[in-house]
């Protein structure tokens, strides 16, 4: 006991010495932001892509994401909120609620192309639309995770019940049936917070991201700030937990790699509507990807590091920037005659590179965007 005790007492310190802004964040964000963008480009064109086992868009798809993408952006989500200066549960709701609404607006603009292909060639028919607009994505999901942690705080709930908060969240969500009351609109608004099935029977395809499902990651993420903050020596505290969650991250692969409703069995469903050990294993694989990140952060350049921190800092703006022009794209390539429906086979490497330049369009016109703001 008196070792442990020790050893903790080497690892931390009893006061806050690492307040300033993390470096390793920023990476982590800009470079899931990346190929975040590229999982979106092809998932738009999915219906005429198909990517072959063993290249790297199948490698990104069925192991990159369910690993590394949107449980990494909760988490270091929930790391700035502990590192946030506007700390106050009105700020947060206030938040919360700008991005939630935010979240329905960037559905109806992406979904505007779609509108104009309706009324030219009368091919789009409005449920997929109506669908469009009110699905539940990751944006819905950082709204409603904002305003749940300001009401937490108005009740002065500390950041580690915080985390047992969003544990328990994500097995009352594996516990809750399936379940579509008919309507689908009710559906849609329904699938904000749980995880239920569309009224065509479909799930994990329009509610994605449900809160219960994920609220898991920025708890986790919240109370790992305040364990960071409290770190002695960063190098040697990323090196000791990266190595341990590394070793976890092997062993889930491993042994939950084929199994049904486990993240990397590769259904959308099992993605979005989180099963209860993938829920944790990936809690411990975001913990190693900051790891890395961290020790990336140390190598990199000063001017590639304040490079990620500006992406980092525009991270919405860039969100919804990027998701109108991928829309736009794949509608163009429509009226441009290119096929709908059957399966084309694009050069993955020319789809890799209007990725790249969707990615940079998209941070270059949210840092206009910041500039415009500030005049």
């Amino acid at each position: 006991m008196m070792d442990l005790t020790k050893t903790i007492r080497n690892f931390f310190d009893r006061e806050e010495i690492n307040t300033g802004r993390q470096t390793a964040a920023d990476v982590a964000k800009t470079i899931c932001l990346f190929f975040m963008v590229q999982v979106h480009l092809t998932e738009e064109l999915a219906t005429r892509f198909e990517t072959s086992q063993g290249t790297f868009l199948w490698f990104m798809e069925s192991f990159l994401l369910p690993l590394f993408g949107a449980s990494v952006f909760m988490f270091c989500m929930g790391i700035g909120f502990g590192y946030s200066k506007k700390t106050t549960h009105k700020q947060f709701i206030q938040r919360g609620v700008m991005i939630f609404i935010l979240a329905y607006v960037l559905n109806f603009a992406r979904t505007i192309p779609f509108f104009i292909d309706k009324f030219l060639f009368d091919i789009t028919d409005w449920e997929t639309l109506m669908i469009g607009c009110f699905e539940v994505d990751i944006m819905q999901f950082a709204g409603l995770t904002m305003i749940c942690f300001g009401l937490m705080k108005r009740m002065k709930i500390r950041p580690a019940m915080m985390f047992l908060i969003g544990a328990l969240s994500l097995v009352v969500a594996n516990l809750i049936p399936k379940f579509s009351t008919g309507i689908g609109f009710l559906d849609l608004i329904l699938g904000t917070i749980i995880p239920n099935q569309y009224m065509d029977g479909s799930s994990g395809v329009h509610s994605c991201f449900p809160l219960l499902s994920y609220l898991i990651f920025p708890t986790a993420g919240y109370f790992f700030s305040f364990v960071i903050k409290r770190a002695k020596k960063l190098n040697e505290f990323y090196l000791t937990w990266g190595l341990v969650c590394a070793a976890i991250t092997t062993v889930f692969m491993l042994t939950c790699s084929s199994k049904e409703g486990e993240i990397l069995s590769g259904t959308d469903e099992a993605y979005y509507h989180m099963a209860i050990i993938s829920g944790f294993a990936l809690v411990f694989s975001a913990i190693l990807f900051l790891a890395v990140c961290h020790f990336l952060s140390v190598i990199f350049p000063k001017f590639l590091i304040t490079s990620f921190g500006r992406i980092s800092g525009e991270i919405n703006s860039v969100y919804c920037i990027h998701w109108v022009l991928v829309c736009w794209f794949e509608a163009i390539l429509w009226w441009c005659g290119f096929p709908r429906e059957e399966t084309w086979i694009y050069s993955q490497g020319a789809l890799f590179l209007v990725g790249t330049a969707i990615f940079v369009a998209s941070v270059g016109l949210a840092l206009l965007y910041k500039r415009f703001k500030k005049h």
